[in-house]
């Protein structure tokens, strides 16, 4: 006689058994059909599913260490132990999602179901491989990350993102990758388990996919729609396993440009990220002026360069992302990806980051709309340390206090005025005393603007200005340098005043004091033999004017935490020529922000032996002049990077920003063993 046929389970007492039930056998017990008539009410929260004794995830037993070693065969089997746990988090999260969603679309409930089947074999299969290499469940504590990540999911749509979309998706990643690790080591069994359960997880992944395309809103690309329903920790960096495999994805149906932006894609797993942004209208807002179509240019199409300085972990806020094509080839060449938001200011991503935990908000410059926006700022008093008539009466004390003929007196330092006759006075003192130029520079001025140059009295345009320059306050009054030479020491400061020295940096500015690029590799490579022997002190002593910029870093720092300010900062200085030969002028003006040169210090560090680099930062104006059609005509020609064997750049172009056919502003690094043949690569002169 034939044995009964068994009747079909309810999808509620199903659910309520796997998630329920503290006996395994029980969990593991499979029906061969489904009926859904009587759904119940939708359940409330769940703490924790029962589990038998060894598995619970309330353990106290600690973390266990994945095995990176798979040659012995219980290494293999604690390997197995680690996804095995994931199956039945899975078969429980899976269940949690039928109790509590019972008005969910029919069709979406029995996939849900049909995945949980499959899931209860996985597990029945991990627990039949691992005995056999003689390693038991419940032998090592086990995590309940993804349980508290979506234990209170509040939406079918929020449960097919981040269980099949998140969970599901990373697991094609794992089971490629670890169906190869086992082949490695001679375990055919093991690669050949990882075989099959690819293939229901393709199914699983096709699942959320098809329901998160569903719930989906109108005009929405679907990244983003999986983006928006995730809630943190999850995020699709967590879709991604320790390698990346675009074919599975592929036959699973999601789309090219999908893959490719989670390729690409930058998220903090653990760490609560550091946000950074980029700012260009500082001295501007500082000034109490609205930013310009200049600076909003340039926080458009230089959004990406605080990313240079982050980590994978980190959290850039940006007006337009890139292409996940150009992220792609970042990564190539080993920069970071981190998380990249998209938001027309920092201020105005405020909403969306307060409920986020992050470590630390650290924007390129503190301004007052980010004041304005919640952020409580470490940058208090900024606005002073950047007046350049502080750093006038810095200089003073510094100089002062110097005994080195090699650096500037006294006598040379600026003065600080606050009236239109001070400020023409004090110009005429210095072209009476011999001064062949003097230069009148607003307190709070934007690079080469802002700033007035005299060879003789003012006429009448000259004294318009003057008076304009002197309305918004302070303006300092000095003779016009001979430069030759620009540097910037980049420090941070403390919360008690501590000072912490980042790099010496070069860098290049057009006679006007407009700052065109900096310097990538060691700052006195390509320097002419009597410049790099006043560099080097007759080679005696190479890191004197590091000391010396040091020293005026230290007044500055005081300064800076009498003020209350924290943070970055950069001291320019300069060297210049005068009729007794070179000098140093230790302290120039202060930056309390990050800046170019920390950007530069950054890609120094991606430099091969023996390379260097010229770091440009271009107008689509400036290649016109230089004879290029266009920007992009420009970009098309520029060599690609080229490589060292272990990744490092030897040589070529590498953008750190995107060429778009609208982008009004490029930066980019040419890569070379000198200076002629990054500027060849470049294809752009000084």
């Amino acid at each position: 006689m034939s044995a009964p046929e068994e009747r079909p389970e309810e999808l509620t007492a199903y659910a309520e058994r796997v998630l329920f039930s503290a006996d395994l056998a029980d969990k593991l017990r499979r029906p061969e059909a489904f009926t859904d008539t009587l759904p119940g009410p939708a359940i409330g929260a769940v703490s924790l599913p029962a589990r038998p004794a060894g598995l619970a995830l309330d353990s106290l037993r600690g973390k266990a260490e994945f095995p990176q070693n798979l040659v012995p065969a219980a290494a293999r089997g604690r390997a197995l132990h680690f996804f095995a746990n994931h199956e039945l988090l899975a078969m429980e999260l899976m269940a949690l999602g039928l109790l509590r969603f019972p008005e969910a679309p029919p069709e979406f409930r029995l996939g849900l179901a049909n995945a949980l089947r499959d899931e209860q074999r996985h597990l029945a299969l991990y627990l039949g491989r691992m005995s056999e290499l003689g390693v038991g469940l419940g032998e090592l504590p086990v995590s309940r990350f993804f349980w508290d990540a979506l234990c209170d999911m509040d939406s079918p749509a929020a449960l097919a993102a981040g269980l099949g979309l998140v969970l599901e998706q990373a697991n094609l990643d794992f089971c490629v990758h670890y169906a190869a690790a086992f082949r490695a080591v001679g375990d055919e069994e093991s690669g050949a388990l990882m075989d099959l359960i690819l293939r229901d997880e393709l199914r699983h992944v096709r699942h959320g996919l098809r329901w998160v395309r569903h719930w989906q809103e109108p005009g929405e690309d679907l990244f983003s729609a999986w983006e928006r329903l995730l809630k943190p920790p999850l995020s699709p960096a967590r879709a991604r396993g320790l390698s990346f495999d675009a074919a599975p994805r592929r036959a699973v149906g999601l789309p090219e440009d999908f893959i490719q932006r989670l390729a690409s894609y930058g998220r903090s797993k653990g760490r609560p990220p550091v946000v950074r942004a980029f700012v260009a209208s500082a001295e501007e807002e500082w000034r109490g002026e609205a930013p310009s179509s200049v600076s909003r240019s340039l926080e458009r199409d230089l959004g990406l360069l605080p990313v240079i300085l982050s980590g994978e972990d980190d959290l850039v806020v940006l007006p337009r992302a890139p292409s996940a094509a150009f992220l792609a080839s970042w990564r190539r060449l080993g920069l970071p990806v981190p998380e990249l938001l998209e938001s027309p200011t920092l201020a105005d991503a405020a909403p969306r980051l307060r409920p986020r935990h992050t470590t630390a908000i650290e924007p390129w410059a503190w301004t007052p709309a980010l004041r304005a926006a919640g952020f409580e700022p470490s940058g208090h008093g900024a606005e002073a340390l950047a007046s350049k008539a502080l750093a006038a009466r810095l200089l003073r004390r510094v100089l002062e206090a110097e005994t080195d003929p090699r650096i500037d007196p006294p006598g040379l330092a600026g003065r600080v005025v606050t009236t239109a006759d001070e400020a023409i006075d004090a110009a005429e003192a210095l072209l009476s005393a011999g001064a062949p130029e003097v230069i009148l520079k607003a307190a709070l001025s934007t690079a080469g603007r802002d700033r007035l140059r005299l060879r003789a009295p003012p006429d009448e345009r000259g004294l318009s200005t003057i008076r304009r320059l002197t309305a918004w306050g302070p303006v300092v009054v000095e003779p016009w340098l001979r430069r030759v030479l620009d540097l910037s020491l980049l420090v941070d400061v403390s919360a008690d005043g501590a000072l912490t020295v980042r790099g010496l940096h070069r860098f290049f500015t057009s006679p006007g004091g407009r700052y065109l690029g900096s310097w990538v590799g060691r700052p006195t490579v390509g320097l002419s033999p009597a410049l790099a022997r006043f560099f080097t002190g007759e080679g005696q002593s190479p890191a004197w004017i590091e000391r010396a910029l040091t020293r005026a870093a230290r007044v500055a720092a005081a300064e800076a935490h009498r003020l209350g300010y924290v943070g970055p900062v950069g001291l320019d200085a300069l060297i210049h020529e005068t009729s007794d030969g070179l000098r140093l002028r230790p302290l120039v003006e202060l930056n309390p922000r990050l800046s170019m040169g920390r950007v530069a210090l950054a890609l120094g560090r991606r430099l091969g032996p023996g390379a260097v680099g010229v770091w440009r930062v271009l107008s689509a104006q400036d290649l016109k002049r230089a004879g290029h059609r266009s920007l992009l005509d420009w970009a098309s020609s520029r060599p690609a990077p080229t490589l060292d064997p272990r990744g490092l750049w030897r040589g070529g172009v590498v953008f750190t920003n995107e060429p778009c056919r609208d982008t009004q502003f490029i930066s980019a690094l040419g890569v070379g063993m000198n200076e002629a043949a990054c500027l060849h690569a470049l294809g752009v002169p000084w």
